[in-house]
């Protein structure tokens, strides 16, 4: 696990399936410090991002908003412009303006 600056922990992930599930609990509750992490750390993949949010209720504007206001805030812990690019290209793809069913 790893501490982050709000006292909660992130679980490093174990296996892919184990990744993807840490990828539908933050998406699901909009927590861009574990997107950003399981993105670009732990390689989190753009496909996987999709299909978590398509298990989710979260619409791909609450998750924009959220990244920007995550971003605005100043960001995470090792924050660089390569990090940022990752981010912001897996959380935007075209795929993500998806239909929740």
């Amino acid at each position: 696990m790893i501490l982050r600056a709000t006292g909660m922990y992130v679980t490093r992930p174990r296996t892919a399936a184990h990744r993807y599930d840490l990828l539908i609990d933050a998406v699901s509750t909009l927590d861009v410090d574990a997107l950003y992490r399981l993105v670009c750390r732990y390689g989190a993949t753009v496909d996987e991002v999709v299909a978590a949010a398509r298990q989710t209720d979260r619409t791909p504007d609450e998750l924009g908003e959220a990244l920007a206001a995550w971003m605005a805030a100043g960001a995470g812990p090792g924050w660089c412009a390569h990090d940022e690019a990752r981010l912001i290209t897996t959380l935007t793809q075209p795929a993500l303006p998806l239909e929740l069913s």
